[in-house]
């Protein structure tokens, strides 16, 4: 799991434990208030429970445990109790009922879609067993079916009882028992169709919220894209090359493997320029780009390090593998030529190059040997490849790491 989803899941987890917490303080300010908690121990045990479960599995469980599963799992765990809470709290009529809804959109959020519409069936089922339970207990007591009558016959109810009866002895049982189920499944159906219309609507947010997400991550990857690639090439620039050279030098360093680096440099890119404009040079720098890209290996690093120059890091590989692999990619450019409006042009490039530890122990000697073997190659005639063990000391010195270096 990366590190922004387990922060992401640990700022979910941190919303389920304070609203579980608050919806358990609401519960006891209601039965203190409604219950005698004395009769009810099993609402006190419950509540118990249920605060143990939320302090243990969302505040002690360490991170590196916790996954998106298991979230899910305590969200299934968290409508058990709150079933309970249903139970014991007016059951079908209950006023705890939104705390389904509140587990339901909180899936939505933090587990997407199709999470969210199980939860909602688990919670519906749930509910649903309960409501049987409570019309089994009604039908079996004849006083409870006239009590309901009797919450219909009130003035002001609003429903079909109003007008059938002023009192339950105008009503037959068979009346009465009609009345009384009407009324308890208008209000489970009322229930479901919320906890439903819940579901769709937070589930619909989190689509959204997770395009929104999506469309933010890609724009900013688009935006470090190019703040590490060159426009014109295509390859790595020179900001970038400074943190790939420090890690090729540290996975060298740590497994004891040779790195080489290749400093090439256009010998004709100034009399392009000159002949046919600038925008031919452009062009022979792009198709320069994708020889080194093409010719190179999968694991090899090429870099646009600035003007006509390029470097291309070889991880791996001795001086020996290094010169031979130079000596491929000069063939190659010179083979390939450049046309510019129907005229071919000849191209040619000269290659300095250095290994890690045989020329250099870090990544600026390792790039000032080989900048002073590219300046000997320029001033020995160009279209070579020369070896930081044949630049001589003044040339070394002459080269510096930080400016790059074109003679042609």
């Amino acid at each position: 799991m990366s590190l922004e989803a387990m922060r992401a899941l640990r700022g979910y987890r941190r919303i389920y434990a304070t609203t579980n917490l608050l919806v358990l303080c609401a519960f006891l300010v209601w039965a203190y208030l409604s219950l005698d908690l004395g009769r009810n121990a099993a609402a006190t045990v419950a509540v118990a429970a249920w605060s143990l479960f939320t302090l243990g599995f969302h505040g002690l469980l360490p991170d590196r445990f916790f996954t998106w599963r298991m979230l899910f799992y305590g969200s299934i765990a968290d409508l058990l109790f709150a079933t309970v809470l249903v139970w014991f709290s007016g059951q079908e009529s209950s006023p705890f009922f939104f705390v389904y809804m509140l587990i339901v959109m909180s899936g939505a959020l933090a587990l997407g879609l199709r999470h969210s519409f199980v939860l909602a069936a688990c919670a519906s089922a749930m509910y649903l067993l309960v409501c049987s339970a409570a019309l089994d207990a009604l039908l079996a007591t004849p006083d409870a079916v006239s009590q309901q009558v009797l919450q219909l016959s009130r003035p002001g109810a609003g429903t079909p009882g109003d007008a059938a009866a002023s009192s339950p002895a105008l009503l037959g049982w068979s009346q009465m028992l009609g009345l009384a189920l009407v009324r308890t499944l208008s209000r489970v159906w009322a229930n479901l169709a919320a906890l439903w219309l819940t579901a769709y609507v937070a589930s619909y947010f989190a689509l959204e919220m997770q395009r929104v997400r999506e469309t933010v991550q890609a724009a900013r990857e688009k935006v470090e894209g190019f703040s590490r690639i060159d426009w014109l090439t295509g390859l790595y620039n020179r900001r970038h090359f400074d943190y790939l050279l420090g890690q090729e030098i540290n996975r060298a360093e740590r497994y004891g493997r040779p790195l080489t680096m290749l400093l090439a440099d256009s010998d004709n890119l100034k009399v392009v320029n000159d002949t046919f404009g600038h925008q031919a040079g452009d062009q022979l720098l792009s198709a320069l780009a994708n020889i080194l890209r093409t010719d190179t290996r999968l694991g090899d690093t090429v870099v646009r390090y600035g003007g006509d120059e390029f470097v291309v890091l070889l991880p791996d590989t001795d001086p020996v593998g290094g010169h031979f692999l130079a000596e491929r990619l000069r063939g190659a450019v010179q083979d390939a030529g450049f046309e510019w409006q129907g005229q071919l042009v000849p191209v040619t490039i000269t290659i300095g190059l250095a290994s890690l530890p045989q020329d250099a122990t870090d990544g600026a000697s390792l790039l000032a040997r080989a900048d002073a073997a590219l300046y000997v190659g320029k001033r020995a005639g160009r279209n070579r490849v020369v070896a930081a063990s044949e630049a001589s000391p003044a040339s070394v010195e002459r080269a510096a790491p930080d400016t790059p270096r074109s003679v042609g």
